[in-house]
């Protein structure tokens, strides 16, 4: 009778160590890759242990078919940026803070991220990476939105603009406004201010915060207008909508204000023949999307100057001049009279200085109207330098009454979010490599 040893009967069935040994360290790689890729999007907590996070401020805002402005507030200054996607399971591309790029990233208490390229009537979910924690809501779900189907401009007010200014009469280099409604379901818009202080938005578009629908606003709805800066202060404006359009508001940041009383001390503090003198075009602005067809144009010049202006399509489809006056408080605006056609436009203003020298600026817009695919798809083109000198060909005298300037506007959410126990891994092939391993590992020390 033959005895065969175990250790005989145990290599009868023995695979390969060395297979083992290679499938063991596929595994590891894959493993440390997909680690490796989601701190880098900020998917995994790089923090060890679990922790709760407060957003002291959280709204959807500038809602359209195609753009949306996302804004929040930490207790403290942190970096962020968001991930999004259209599905739940898919939630991985990243879009940084408009004043960051990919490589630097600052500290703020007030975050505002533009998301482009949307499609109408679709969901799309994201994630807040703050500090490199992924924050999300009701613990690690994703927060949500809903573009609405169409746009149509129907809000016919011109834009609301101002100034803000330290307590030492410089101008606020960063911050950020919000316009809100105090008495109805409306999405808020915002914008950031620039570094001269001036801040713009434009009242073109807003939607329904239930039924995504579009309303058109009179301005006699209550609002109120916060502007934020990033040593923690805050300015609030109160009142109606229509009284916010009737001229530029400059404020001093910390101070709150009703909208009647934004006069006299402060103003006349501008009121400067520097300020006066100014020439550019405050809307629209270089490089800017504008939904509609009929934009509003506005700007500043020499007071009681003239102004031409001309707007060039870019296959020359329309090229309409006009010429306007300006009025005493150095400002005027032009509501373009027809249709403009989709894709790129040029709008090129002359007028002269207090030396009487001919002063010439130059903006290229976007005109998407409601066509949302067909204007965010057109490619970038420069008019051609002959189509570049305009000669004056009067139209009849517009009436401003709206700009169309691109702006968003989507949902208030003010949350606290706790956070899932941080070092966890949301990616499943993740999980599936650990799992893998450990069978292997079974199997090895096994037979």
């Amino acid at each position: 009778m033959i005895v065969y040893s175990k250790i005989f009967l145990k290599k009868k069935y023995q695979i390969s160590k060395s297979i083992f040994l290679f499938i063991f360290f596929l595994f590891i790689v894959n493993f440390f890759l997909g680690l490796s890729f989601n701190q880098r999007l900020g998917l995994i907590s790089k923090n060890t242990r679990a922790s709760k996070m407060e957003l002291k401020r959280l709204e959807i805002t500038n809602l359209s078919p195609v753009q949306t402005t996302i804004f929040w507030q930490t207790e403290e200054k942190t970096t962020g940026w968001v991930v999004f996607g259209e599905k739940k399971e898919t939630i991985s591309t990243p879009v940084f803070d408009e004043r960051d790029t990919s490589d630097k990233k600052n500290s703020y208490f007030n975050h505002i991220i533009n998301l482009r390229g949307l499609r109408p009537d679709k969901e799309y979910f994201f994630f807040i990476i703050s500090n490199n924690v992924k924050i999300g809501s009701n613990g690690n779900q994703p927060f949500r939105f809903k573009t609405p189907k169409t746009i149509s401009s129907l809000t016919r007010l011109e834009p609301i603009s101002g100034k803000v200014l330290k307590e030492n009469l410089s101008p606020l280099s960063a911050g950020v406004v919000i316009l809100s409604f105090t008495e109805e379901k409306i999405f808020p818009l915002s914008t950031l201010v620039k570094e001269s202080g001036e801040w713009l938005l434009t009242l073109s578009s807003f939607f329904n915060k239930e039924t995504l629908e579009e309303k058109g606003l009179t301005g006699n709805e209550k609002v109120r207008l916060e502007i934020f800066d990033e040593q923690g202060k805050k300015t609030s404006i109160v009142g109606d909508l229509g009284q916010l359009t009737k001229k530029n508001h400059t404020v001093i940041v910390g101070k709150d204000y009703q909208v009647s009383e934004i006069k006299g001390e402060v103003l006349s503090l501008f009121s400067t023949s520097e300020e006066r003198s100014k020439i550019e075009i405050i809307y629209p602005k270089e490089g800017s999307l504008i939904p509609g067809r009929r934009p509003l144009i506005k700007g500043t010049a020499l007071p009681i100057e003239k102004v031409f202006l001309r707007i060039i399509s870019r296959d020359n489809q329309v090229n309409l001049s006009q010429v306007l006056s300006v009025n005493k408080d150095g400002e005027w605006s032009y509501l373009v009279p027809s249709d403009l056609p989709l894709g790129d436009n040029q709008l090129i203003l002359l007028t002269t200085d207090e030396n009487k020298k001919e002063v010439r600026k130059v903006v290229n817009f976007r005109v998407i109207g409601n066509d949302a695919f067909e204007g965010r798809v057109l490619g970038t083109a420069t008019i051609p330098a002959a189509l570049q000198t305009p000669s004056p060909t009067p139209l009849p005298s517009p009436t401003p009454s709206y700009d169309a300037s691109f702006t968003l506007s989507p949902s208030v959410t003010e949350a606290v979010v706790t956070l899932p126990s941080s070092g966890s891994i949301s990616s499943f092939s993740l999980l599936l490599s650990l799992i893998i391993i450990a069978v292997g590992v079974f199997f090895w020390l096994v037979f």
